[in-house]
């Protein structure tokens, strides 16, 4: 999907300021949103995609610890790490989709950033439902 601005020679979208939209949202809602883990897309969407994994694998209940537990990556959640992992993992969802939608910018919805995240793998039937329960997560900070 490229996407043009008014001038067709232009891009609209801007990718370098997806890790500070993204921390500012997780952070609006109460949550910590580390750059070294959420910071560009990829990075977003590779532990994204690691946390949504678990939780289908594992339930809804599993916590952050139990599946970050062994790693370095939980130490920059630890504070946290008794969550339930679902409940992140949708905040994270949500606000990579806000994150996605302020980078891309040109009149990119919320179901636009959504639909590209399913593209990548990103969408169990759980996360829906996590989103539903939890439309804050989805409330772009301004």
């Amino acid at each position: 999907m490229i996407l043009k601005g008014i001038n067709e020679n232009m891009p609209c979208y801007d990718f370098s300021s997806f890790g500070d939209h993204f921390e500012e949202n997780m952070n609006a809602i109460g949550l910590p949103g580390p750059t070294d883990l959420f910071g560009s897309v990829t990075v977003a969407y590779a532990n994204i995609n690691e946390l949504s994994t678990a939780v289908s694998l594992y339930g809804s209940q599993v916590t952050l610890a139990e599946i970050w537990g062994a790693t370095g990556k939980l130490a920059k959640l630890r504070l946290i790490g008794p969550l339930i992992a679902s409940y992140y993992t949708g905040a994270a969802v949500g606000s990579a989709a806000v994150a996605l939608g302020r980078t891309l910018g040109c009149g990119t919805t919320i179901s636009d950033a959504m639909w590209h995240l399913r593209e990548h793998g990103i969408f169990a039937n759980w996360v829906e439902g996590e989103l539903l329960a939890n439309p804050h997560f989805l409330n772009p900070v301004r």
